[in-house]
């Protein structure tokens, strides 16, 4: 059985995100890796990031409620990761959450659930 290890080099880190956005049309899967990097959230609670959750950021410090444990977590956001933001910010003004998809199918199973 093979062994998958984590990416831990920064090197690494920075090649799977070059890799995500020249494999994929869309920026939206790189820009995912970029933030769950920066900020060591869970993919789901990352998923559920509202661009109103940083209209009203401390500092550089984001207060996450985490769906897994449900407990506050203070996250300190990186230049990086504020940068993020805003890109994707500019880029999708009509856009609810930070990752959020414009495909029909992810509407139709979003209101589903």
């Amino acid at each position: 059985m093979k062994r998958v290890e984590p990416v831990r080099k920064k090197d690494q880190i920075a090649e799977v995100g070059r890799l995500l956005r020249q494999h994929n049309s869309s920026p939206i899967y790189g820009d995912l890796w970029v933030s769950l990097n920066q900020t060591a959230a869970r993919v789901g609670d990352a998923l559920r990031l509202r661009y109103a959750d940083f209209n009203h950021i401390e500092g550089s410090v984001l207060n996450l409620n985490e769906q897994k444990t449900g407990k506050t977590r203070s996250i300190m956001l990186t230049a990086k990761a504020l940068e993020l933001v805003a890109q994707r910010r500019a880029d999708n003004p009509g856009h609810e959450y930070l990752f959020e998809v414009d495909s029909n199918r992810a509407r139709v199973n979003r209101s589903a659930g």
